[in-house]
C-alpha cells in the first residue's frame, strides 16, 4: 500500500535543495555515419574544377576540394619516334605515340580541417586520377585513347593496327613509352602509376605504334612544318582522358552527443516500488507533490572517437582532351613532325 509523504514547508525545502544537482541540457542524437557532411564529400569529392594552364603550353586538372584542400594533376603530354628514324620514301616505317614522363605530376597536399560541430579530418587529401578514354568511335581498331588526324594529303598512309612488323614483317623497334612514370607529389602509400593509369579493365591504352608509308618527301608537304631545319609532315595527335577523383584521411572525428555525468532528479509520483521521497514544489495549495528520486544521465556535444584512415570511392568528373607534343629540344607544340627523305638526295628539292 503507497504511503503518504507528509512534510512541513521546511521539510519541503530541505528536500528539494538535496534532489537538485547542476546539470547539462541533452544534446540530441549521435551524428555517426549520416554526417551530412561526409555524405556531401563522397558525393562529390572534387568540388568544381577543370584544366588550367600549367606554364610552358602545358594544362593541368584542378581540383577545388573541401576547406581549400585543392589536388592538382598534370595533363599528359605525349612523345613520338619513327623506325627507322629517317624514313625512306616508298619503305615502309612505324611511328610510336606514347607519354611523355618527364611531364607528369601530382600536387595531393595533405591538411587538416574542420566544418564547425559536424566533422573534422587529419590529413585530408584531393586525389586526382586520369584513365585513357576511347572515343567513340576510334579510328584505330585496338582500344587506343586517341585520333590521328593526318594533314599530309595523299602521299602518307597508315594502317590502323598495333603492330611492331612493317607490312613486310620486318620488326621495327619503337622506344617503350609508358609503363610506371616517375611522378612527383604522390603520397608514399601509392605507386605512381595509381594516378596515371590504364582504364579499370586494363584494356585501354596510352600509346600506339602503327605502320605508315609516304609515296612522297616531306619536301612535298602541302602544309608543312619546319623540324631540323626542313619541311615536315604534320600530324596531330588528340588524347582522350577520363578524370576521377576522391577525397582521402588519415582519420576524421564527428562531433557527437555524448554522455558527461549524471544527475538527480525529483520527479512527480510514486516509484517503481511504490514509495515517496522527495517533493516538488508547485502554484497551488499544498504548494508541493510528493514524488521519487530519479538519477538521469547528462549529455553533451564533442569530438567522438576517431575512424581510421579511409578515402571516397573514385568519382567521375569530366572528360578532356589534349593534342600537346614534346620535341626532344623540351619545346611543346600541337603536333607531331614527320620527315620523309627521298633514297637519292640529289633528287631531293633544294
Amino acid at each position: 500500500m503507497n504511503r503518504t509523504l507528509r512534510l512541513s514547508i521546511p521539510g519541503i525545502l530541505l528536500v528539494l535543495l538535496g534532489g537538485f544537482l547542476p546539470s547539462a541540457a541533452h544534446a540530441g542524437p549521435s551524428a555517426q555515419s549520416g554526417n551530412p557532411v561526409l555524405s556531401q564529400i563522397r558525393n562529390n569529392p572534387c568540388n568544381g574544377g577543370g584544366e588550367v594552364s600549367a606554364g610552358g603550353g602545358r594544362t593541368a586538372y584542378l581540383c577545388n576540394g573541401w576547406r581549400g584542400v585543392q589536388g592538382l594533376i598534370d595533363v599528359p603530354v605525349k612523345s613520338w619516334a619513327t623506325s627507322p628514324e629517317y624514313p625512306l620514301v616508298g619503305v615502309p616505317f612505324k611511328i610510336g605515340v606514347g607519354v611523355d614522363p618527364n611531364y607528369l605530376r601530382t600536387e595531393f597536399p595533405s591538411s587538416d580541417i574542420t566544418f564547425p560541430n559536424q566533422i573534422r579530418f587529419f590529413g585530408y587529401r584531393t586525389e586526382i586520377r586520369l584513365l585513357p578514354f576511347v572515343p567513340n568511335p576510334s579510328v584505330f581498331e585496338v582500344n587506343y585513347n586517341g585520333i590521328i588526324s593526318l594533314e599530309w594529303g595523299e602521299s602518307i598512309s597508315y594502317r590502323s593496327e598495333n603492330s611492331i612488323s612493317d607490312r613486310f614483317g620486318v620488326e621495327l623497334v619503337v622506344p617503350s613509352f609508358y609503363s610506371d612514370p616517375d611522378v612527383t607529389g604522390v603520397p608514399s602509400s601509392h605507386s605512381d602509376s595509381y594516378y596515371y593509369k590504364s582504364t579499370d579493365d586494363g584494356n585501354t591504352k596510352d600509346s600506339i605504334i602503327f605502320p605508315g608509308h609516304s609515296s612522297s618527301s616531306s619536301y612535298h608537304a602541302k602544309n608543312p612544318t619546319n623540324y631540323k631545319g626542313e619541311p615536315a609532315f604534320s600530324l596531330e595527335v588528340i588524347s582522350f582522358y577520363e578524370v576521377k577523383a576522391r577525397a582521402s584521411w588519415d582519420s576524421y572525428q564527428e562531433w557527437v552527443s555524448v554522455k558527461v555525468g549524471e544527475r538527480t532528479e525529483c520527479r512527480p509520483g510514486p516509484s517503481s516500488t511504490g514509495t515517496f521521497d522527495c517533493a516538488n514544489l508547485i502554484s497551488t495549495f499544498p504548494f508541493y507533490e510528493p514524488g521519487h528520486y530519479v538519477t538521469v544521465p547528462i549529455y553533451d556535444y564533442q569530438w567522438g572517437a576517431a575512424h581510421d584512415a579511409g578515402s571516397t570511392d573514385w568519382d567521375p568528373v569530366d572528360v578532356i582532351d589534349t593534342n600537346i607534343v614534346a620535341w626532344p629540344d623540351g619545346s611543346i607544340h600541337d603536333h607531331i613532325p614527320i620527315l620523309i627523305y627521298q633514297a637519292q638526295p640529289i633528287l631531293q628539292k633544294p
